[in-house]
């Protein structure tokens, strides 16, 4: 859009979005997307890297570290 000039207004109708998706876009072009982890995979990470640390596994995943959380265990030993 900025290449090309375009007002906040004009991007918008130009793709059909919201002025403010234009204006999330034009601050922050590359978000981040929620992405599901996939359980058998992450077992699987914790077994081969157990000493990892939270924010290596999320960078391992392609998710934020809070998409990488520590389940409960319902037993207490």
């Amino acid at each position: 859009m900025a290449k090309e000039g375009l007002t906040i207004e004009e991007g918008a109708k130009r793709f059909a979005v919201g002025k403010v998706s234009i204006s999330r876009w034009k601050n922050n072009p590359d978000p981040i997307f929620k992405r599901k982890i996939d359980m058998d995979a992450l077992k699987k990470e914790v077994e081969l890297n157990p000493d990892s640390f939270i924010y290596e596994r999320a960078e391992r995943f392609f998710v934020s570290n809070s998409g990488i959380r520590r389940k409960k265990s319902s037993k207490i030993s």
